[in-house]
């Protein structure tokens, strides 16, 4: 009934848990088949509720394609989603910086770096113009 499911994940059958029974993580800890695709991380790094057909609660869909991401990995700073989904419209923390997009990035080595962190160039905003000499 869920092969369907496993099969579309990385790694599903290859592995050397119970066939039928078991999803082999990526650091080749076992977990129930039933486990897969049911809203709950249960592998070390959550691949097991990546690429799920639908996303079931507590997880939630990416705008713009067919990923899911868990609240674990809601404005955390790491982009799961292409489009920022899962970044936008965060409440930042003390050491984080607001793009104007709304997603949060690490204040102290994002802002002002001469790279577009947020995605909307607003972390390269107001910084400054620099001179340079022959060390630039």
């Amino acid at each position: 009934m869920h092969h369907f499911i496993v099969a579309s994940i990385p790694g599903g059958y290859e592995n050397d848990c119970f066939r039928d029974f078991m999803y082999q993580c990526g650091d080749e800890d076992c977990i129930s088949i039933y486990e897969v695709c049911n809203g709950i991380p249960d592998c070390a790094n959550g691949e097991d509720e990546v690429n799920c057909p639908d996303c079931r609660p507590p997880m939630e869909k990416c705008k713009n394609s067919s990923r899911c991401f868990g609240p674990w990995e809601r404005c955390n700073g790491w982009p799961i989603c292409e489009d920022f989904t899962d970044e936008l419209n965060c409440e930042c923390k003390d050491d984080q910086f607001q793009c104007t997009n709304g997603r949060c990035i690490d204040e102290s080595h994002s802002v002002c770096n001469h790279y577009d962190d947020c995605g909307d160039n607003s972390d390269e905003d107001n910084c400054g113009k620099i001179d340079c000499d022959l060390r630039c």
